[in-house]
């Protein structure tokens, strides 16, 4: 992904946009950046900076004949709290 950085401030916002939105400044330089989505993080092809690797595939998932965990206990049963009679008139 692509990002314009001012070169008056440093701010980074949206390429395209006619000028940087913190200070008047229209002069800028593109800048690459990462995408990051629930896969993870990644450069577009050919745009990685020096360096740059991606992550390593995640652990693989449990085995499915391995146990199952017990299942923690239910909740206890909480009785409704006990009226107490007002005391009694003098």
């Amino acid at each position: 992904m692509t990002l314009w950085e001012c070169l008056g401030c440093g701010c980074r916002y949206a390429a395209g946009a006619p000028r940087c939105p913190e200070c008047p400044e229209t002069a800028h330089r593109e800048v690459e950046v990462p995408n990051i989505t629930s896969a993870g993080v990644f450069y577009e092809p050919g745009k990685e900076p020096p360096g740059w690797a991606p992550e390593p595939d995640p652990e693989p998932e449990a085995d499915p004949e391995a146990p199952a965990e017990p299942e923690p206990p239910a909740d206890p049963v909480i009785s409704p709290p006990r009226r107490v009679p007002p005391p009694a008139a003098r």
